[in-house]
């Protein structure tokens, strides 16, 4: 009930939501906690906070839901939740998707070995924008990534840039873009134009482009397109690396539930389980009754304090306080005691009702491990007596060389003895 408490104290010191509990951020955190996320309490509460500071949105459910997935990416993914909300926000923000569907993007992005330098997160709060303007969804932004990283691009920052430098590109009118878009068979006036427009113009205008671009039969002149497009991209990339880049079908999208499927199998362990468990049983029934005395036990503390400063070291002034404070605590948790007495009687009453099919299941277990023992007996048996056989003929084989080295030893023994017996006695005599 403390850590509870004390994890609330710290979400509202953090976020600056003033009596946060009343809101809903207690259940939030309960809710998180019993669903076996975060390590503990504390960790749960500093989780909520980033994610509360960083998003526009404070409902406690959806902080709730965000806090959740984050932990979970964490743990499986190693990623900061804040860089992981910067992240999310971004797409929120530029696509206008869901939380949910954002942290769902990302997860089938790491899936898909798009962090394998640890730059897909910067990489989506950097260049989002600029998939956006070319009038490109969040989906086709990690397929062009994909599809990038699956050609041997090392790095999903490289396709980035280039899609950054060919949307600057694109819509600067300068001579060597329009001679460019001339070049590969595309009126240039209305390609800038949809370009500039954003949007579906803008998404048609880059599927036009690149199309026509791949589809140049001179390698010269394609290259030479491609630099004045995509600068020095181009060179770093090469032609299929720029093909495979532009290649926005692939299978990352918001109808994939990778975070189901996640959360399916990352705790899907006997550990987690009784975690999970006890988790439920103390924020169910022990955390009510924890609550209820805390400020008794708060008040009985604060009174031994105040008692301590006023006393001034006089012990039988202290002994009067501590009388009074006790008698306090006693009356307040009079109070608690039925809830107590009545947690412990539903127990032992749930736990006799119940004892007539426990031991019709445990009589039923131990005689199918009789019947399986005794089952067993004729293989066991002749399985031991195959290891004392093998071991009794080791031992035979063994023997005579365990002899002769024990027949040396014990006559070194003798003749060492027997030569410093000569020094000992006098020494022994002496001792005596």
């Amino acid at each position: 009930a403390d850590e509870v408490k004390s994890a609330m104290n710290d979400f509202e010191a953090a976020t600056g939501i003033a009596e946060a509990a009343a809101k809903g951020f207690d259940e939030a955190m309960l809710n998180i906690y019993n669903n076996n996320f975060g390590e503990n309490m504390e960790d749960i509460a500093a989780a909520m906070s980033t994610v509360a500071q960083t998003a526009k949105d404070l409902d406690p459910a959806n902080i709730e839901a965000m806090t959740q997935n984050a932990l979970m990416l964490r743990d499986t993914f190693g990623y900061d939740i804040q860089e992981q909300m910067r992240a999310v926000n971004m797409l929120m923000d530029q696509f206008g998707m869901s939380g949910e569907d954002a942290f769902n993007l990302i997860a089938q992005g790491a899936q898909n070995g798009l962090d394998k330098n640890g730059d897909l997160l910067d990489s989506i709060n950097e260049y989002s924008v600029h998939f956006k303007t070319l009038g490109l969804d969040a989906e086709d932004m990690f397929n062009s990534f994909a599809n990038g990283a699956s050609a041997g691009t090392f790095s999903v920052d490289k396709l980035g840039d280039a899609v950054k430098e060919f949307g600057i590109r694109v819509k600067d009118g300068s001579d060597g873009t329009m001679q460019a878009f001339a070049d590969i068979g595309v009126n240039a006036e209305e390609t800038a134009a949809a370009f500039a427009a954003g949007g579906d113009q803008a998404a048609k205008a880059f599927e036009d482009v690149t199309a026509a671009l791949f589809a140049m039969d001179d390698p010269l002149a394609q290259n030479a397109a491609g630099v004045a497009l995509f600068g020095t991209m181009w060179e770093d990339l090469g032609v299929e690396g720029m093909k495979a880049l532009t290649n926005l079908n692939g299978e990352i999208s918001t109808t994939t539930d990778a975070l189901s499927a996640i959360n399916a199998v990352k705790y899907d362990d006997f550990g987690s389980a009784m975690s999970g468990l006890g988790r439920v049983l103390k924020t169910n029934f022990v955390l009510p009754i924890g609550q209820e005395a805390l400020p008794a036990l708060s008040d009985f503390v604060n009174e031994l304090s105040a008692g301590a400063a006023s006393a001034n070291g006089d012990i039988s002034k202290m002994a009067d306080t501590f009388g009074t404070a006790l008698a306090g605590l006693v009356e307040d948790f009079s109070t608690i005691l039925p809830q107590i007495t009545a947690f412990a009687t539903e127990i032992v009453l749930g736990l006799v009702a119940s004892l007539p099919t426990i031991s019709a299941a445990a009589v039923d277990m131990i005689n199918s491990l009789v019947q399986g023992l005794i089952g067993a007996l004729p293989a066991i048996a002749e399985a031991a007596t195959q290891i004392i056989l093998s071991l009794i003929d080791g031992l035979i084989s063994v023997l005579p060389l365990i002899l002769e080295g024990a027949v040396q030893i014990v006559l070194a023994l003798a003749n060492g003895i027997g030569e410093a017996l000569p020094q000992l006695l006098p020494k022994i005599v002496e001792v005596v």
